[in-house]
């Protein structure tokens, strides 16, 4: 019996693709074009992937085009969108890590190439969470006295752990005193309460600093340094 011929067999043979050039990208920097196809032929561009990303894909003219390189291109590419969206997002506002990974994972992006690049963030300090949480506290600060209750839930709203917040205002407290504080705020307020009576008066100052996160000992302390303390019980108002 006379054999098939190998086209019969299996059908034509596909044609080997290889990479035809590695251009430098003209309007971003640090990133190539790699453009693909059969030798002698035009090609297309398959992906524009970062310099150091080519490098370890150790992809260079002439390298056979193989499934596997593919996939590993896809899945570079990929993440570095990812990483891009991330930065631009990191770009228009401080974010903490959680808040950065929530809108990530809103997009639709895959929880693999997410925390790929978080940690790239990460190791770039980019994302740095103890930083975000002291600016956060010194600008509330600076704004306005404001108690560690407001402060932690400020934080914790940010999606900021708790450990980081524990060590963000006990360096707080460290160097601004509650009850300085209290006072502070309680006498400015105090200009526009002079002329209400004392059992208003002081209620409306209790409220004003247990609503700025102030505890009850700060607050006691405070107004006895203001010397708002009296026989009403303003602390149940």
């Amino acid at each position: 019996m006379e054999s098939a011929p190998y086209g019969e067999l299996f059908g034509p043979t596909s044609p080997i693709r290889v990479v035809l050039a590695v251009t430098p990208s003209p309007k971003k920097p640090r990133r190539a074009a790699i453009r693909v196809g059969e030798m002698g032929k035009q090609g297309r561009t398959v992906a524009t992937l970062s310099t150091a990303a080519i490098e370890r894909l150790q992809i260079t003219p002439g390298t056979e085009w193989t499934p596997e390189i593919e996939e590993k291109t896809r899945g570079e590419a990929t993440y570095e969108r990812v990483l891009e969206a991330g930065m631009k997002m990191i770009n228009r506002r401080a974010l903490s890590e959680a808040e950065v990974r929530k809108r990530l994972a809103a997009r639709g992006h895959e929880p693999a190439h997410v925390d790929r690049a978080i940690r790239r963030m990460l190791e770039l300090g980019l994302i740095d969470d103890t930083k975000l949480a002291a600016e956060i506290v010194d600008l509330a600060h600076t704004r306005r006295p404001t108690g560690e209750a407001m402060l932690r839930d400020k934080l914790a709203r940010k999606g900021i752990g708790e450990g980081t917040i524990d060590g963000t205002l006990a360096e707080h407290r460290s160097q601004n005193n509650p009850v300085d504080e209290a006072v502070r705020l309680a006498t400015k307020k105090l200009v526009t309460l002079r002329g209400l009576d004392p059992a208003t008066r002081r209620r409306r100052l209790f409220g004003l600093l247990a609503r700025r996160g102030f505890d009850e000992e700060t607050v006691r302390a405070a107004m006895e340094k203001i010397g708002e303390v009296g026989d009403a019980d303003y602390m149940s108002a």
